[in-house]
């Protein structure tokens, strides 16, 4: 039992427990995330445990929370403060977060794409209509329900925008924007539309647009923002990337251009950005329930009208969020595929890419500039922010971590092979792609266009495996026995009387 999580709404009243901890579900720099029950209703919830001594000053996160009311962000329920700890009661999103889902299914076709796409992008525009950046857009801040319904989550680094231009240095580094890896003042919303083209381009390609061992090669990347498009992707998708990783903010795309864009509404409805439903009072289901606990109607109304964000608001949001437990969420893992889509899938799986992968171009002047010198020394790890799996092998020198509002070090860089690919058994062979042509599109977006796909030289895929080899073989062999005997046998035939 958490004896921490208590209510104490006068000092004559004895403390309440009102959460059951069960296990930690998340850890990070600042913060530990835990599922828990509440006692009263025996509803499973998701507990943020901030420790008020640190550097990190969550009452930025807890005010962007009160202010968000979306089909699509997870929802607060209460807010409790003790002496030492914060803690932040929410929803409970049992489907895990889109970077595990993506690492098990290694990538989404562009229809799925599409609808995972278009939630995230209203949840970040209602954010923006309310004056909030996110500022730390990635997969692992993406939670899926059990019907793979995305949940936006962690406002660790949010901040209002409206009227100002921010200078914070913070983010993920694989998904940050070029403007604050070059120090410079920045729009809000301009670097989530960065954020959201990093994720779609993963999405899609199971692979990160920007990657480097090296993690100040990294920063020139993006920098200069070269990256390569597969080929097996579609114009209007190409289109729509190179309008969110376009390096002059000026000429970014804007998230209300990205709503009405072609491949964002392909065969659906036009995104349009979210309204709130009209207020139709208080449930009366559910203060029936709350009263049958002992809650008074008087104080349910008030808790209410005043957003306290209390322990009477929590039970009545808690009951309003009820829904019948499922069973789980199912993850469909393609079945290995044939000669033509191995290709496909060989390109954006391995992280050992072939000679000729990279292009070299002229860099704008702000782009050759020596970027390091806006990046702080990198510091020593302190958590991430997000549970993770662990580094990624391959990695000789750790990226930088970004610092937050008043912190010295920041969420770890997610790795750049997203995808896994399977490892033939010992003493088995295992299919491989067949040798043939293979084609990438290069951008290098530094306006508002999008530059035509060029067809680059043919670069060969691996040769089979010995065991292949040895295999057809055998099939060659038996097929030459068969068609042996066959003409034998007819030659027989044809000499008998």
């Amino acid at each position: 039992m958490l004896h921490d999580l208590t209510a104490t709404p006068s000092e004559e009243q004895p403390p309440v427990v009102c959460y059951e901890l069960l296990h930690t579900i998340g850890e990070g720099t600042f913060a530990k995330v835990k599922l828990a029950r509440h006692v009263p209703t025996g509803i499973e919830v998701a507990v943020k445990v901030i420790d008020r001594h640190g550097s990190y000053r969550p009452y930025r996160e807890v005010q962007s929370m009160k202010s968000l009311n979306h089909p699509n962000i997870v929802q607060l329920f209460e807010v409790i403060d003790t002496e030492n700890t914060l803690f932040i009661i929410m929803e409970h999103v049992d489907g895990g977060n889109l970077s595990d889902y993506l690492r098990d299914c290694g990538g989404l076709t562009e229809h799925e794409a599409r609808r995972v796409f278009r939630q995230l992008m209203s949840a970040v525009h209602y954010c923006h209509q309310r004056g909030i950046v996110h500022r730390d857009l990635k997969p692992r801040n993406i939670l899926l329900d059990a019907d793979r319904n995305v949940k936006l989550a962690d406002f660790g680094l949010s901040n209002e925008y409206v009227g100002r231009k921010l200078t914070t240095f913070c983010g993920s580094l694989h998904y940050v924007a070029p403007e604050i890896l070059l120090g410079r003042s920045y729009d809000g919303p301009g670097v989530d539309v960065w954020s959201l083209g990093v994720i779609l381009f993963k999405m899609v390609c199971g692979r990160l647009p920007f990657f480097s061992e090296n993690w100040r090669e990294l920063g020139r990347k993006i920098i200069k923002g070269q990256y390569r498009l597969p080929f097996f992707i579609s114009s209007d998708l190409a289109a729509l990337i190179g309008k969110c990783l376009t390096v002059d903010p000026c000429h970014r795309g804007t998230l209300e251009e990205l709503m009405r864009h072609t491949w964002t509404n392909a065969g659906q409805e036009e995104l349009r950005p979210y309204e709130e439903p009209p207020c139709e009072g208080i449930n009366p289901q559910v203060t029936q329930e709350m009263r049958n606990l002992g809650i008074e109607q008087e104080k349910i109304e008030e808790s209410l009208r005043e957003n306290k964000y209390d322990r009477t608001m929590a039970t009545y949001l808690i009951l309003s969020h009820k829904a019948p437990k499922g069973k789980g969420r199912t993850i469909l893992v393609r079945p290995f595929p044939g000669t033509e889509s191995s290709l496909a899938s060989s390109h954006v799986s391995h992280s050992v890419r072939p000679s000729g992968w990279e292009i070299q171009e002229p860099a704008s002047p702000a782009a050759s500039a020596d970027w390091s010198a806006a990046i702080p020394a990198p510091t020593p790890e302190l958590g991430t922010s997000a549970p993770s799996a662990g580094p990624a092998s391959g990695t000789t020198s750790p990226a930088p971590q970004l610092e937050a509002e008043t912190s010295t070090a920041f969420t770890a860089p997610e790795c750049g092979a997203t995808s896994p690919v399977p490892q033939p058994e010992s003493g088995t062979s295992s299919p491989s792609p067949q040798p043939g042509p293979r084609s990438t599109v290069s951008t290098s977006h530094t306006s508002g266009q999008s530059r035509a796909p060029e067809r680059q030289p043919e670069v060969e895929t691996p040769t089979s495996s010995s065991g292949r080899r040895r295999g057809i073989r055998r099939v060659a062999r038996a097929f030459c026995r068969f068609w042996a005997r066959h003409l034998c046998c007819g030659r027989k035939n044809k000499v008998q009387p």
